[in-house]
C-alpha cells in the first residue's frame, strides 16, 4: 500500500494500479497467523489508505467515497478518526466546500482530545484545499478555527 502511494504522489497511474491490486490481494489472502500488532489494519484503515491515493490522483469522488468507508472503524480510535475525517474533507473541499467544512468541523472538535502534530498537519491541509472557497462565510470562519 506504501508502494501505491508512492505511485499516486507521482501520478504514476499505471504503477499505482498494479500496487493497489497486489495490496488488495495481500489484505484479502487468508492468514491466520498474522500478529497482533498487524490487527489494527482493517478495511477501514485500507479505504483510508486507498483514498489518500485517490485524492492524490486528483480522482476526489472516488476519494470521498472511500473516506466515507473508512470512518466504519472500530471505537476508540479518536486520532484515527480525526485523520480519516480530515481526509473525507479534503476530498470533499473543490467539489462541496460547505460539506467539507461539516466534516471539517468534526474533525476540529474531535482534535480538541488529541495530542498530534499529525492532527495539525491534516487540518492546516483542510485548510489549504478550501482557501480558494474562503468568499464563502462557512469557509472563511472554518479556515480561521483552524489557523486559531
Amino acid at each position: 500500500m506504501v508502494e501505491a502511494h508512492g505511485h499516486a504522489s507521482r501520478s504514476d497511474r499505471s504503477a499505482f494500479t498494479s500496487s493497489l491490486t497486489a495490496a488488495e490481494r495481500a489484505f484479502d489472502r487468508e492468514d491466520s497467523n498474522i500478529p497482533s500488532w498487524l490487527t489494527y489494519l482493517d478495511g477501514a484503515y485500507m479505504s483510508a489508505k486507498t483514498a489518500h491515493c485517490f485524492r492524490d490522483l486528483g480522482d476526489h469522488k472516488r476519494a470521498a467515497d472511500l473516506a466515507l468507508q473508512s470512518l466504519d472503524m472500530s471505537d476508540g480510535y479518536d486520532r484515527g478518526r480525526t485523520f480519516n475525517l480530515c481526509l473525507l474533507a479534503s476530498s470533499l473541499a473543490d467539489d462541496d466546500p460547505h460539506e467539507a467544512v461539516r466534516v471539517g468541523e468534526q474533525a476540529l472538535e474531535l482534535a480538541h482530545g488529541v495530542e498530534s502534530k499529525r492532527t495539525g498537519a491534516y487540518l492546516r491541509d483542510v485548510r489549504a484545499r478550501l482557501a480558494k472557497h474562503d468568499s464563502l462565510p462557512d469557509v472563511a470562519e472554518f479556515r480561521q478555527r483552524v489557523m486559531a
